[in-house]
């Protein structure tokens, strides 16, 4: 099961797509993306992406109508972020 996350990072709108058991990981977003990621709101997510929350589409589908760029700033649940550095 895929989730996701629409979010925002200084005055940049974003996409994140992962599976549905991981969590972001604050440091990993932060250093690839450069900044703290704010969740968009329901009609924020819907004008920006032309989907209501909830919506469904294949990530793969997604990923070739905007281009995206597939970053790693995710952690499985009980692995401590120092685990997860490469």
């Amino acid at each position: 099961i895929a989730k996701t996350l629409s979010l925002r990072i200084k005055d940049r709108a974003l996409l994140i797509v992962t599976s549905g058991d991981v969590r972001l990981n604050n440091r990993k977003i932060k250093d690839v993306l450069g900044g703290k990621p704010r969740m968009l709101g329901a009609d924020e997510v819907e004008m920006l992406t032309g989907h209501p929350v909830g919506g469904r589409i294949a990530p793969e589908r997604m990923a070739s109508l905007v281009g995206a760029e597939w970053i790693d700033v995710c952690e499985r649940p009980g692995t401590p972020a120092e685990a997860a550095q490469p």
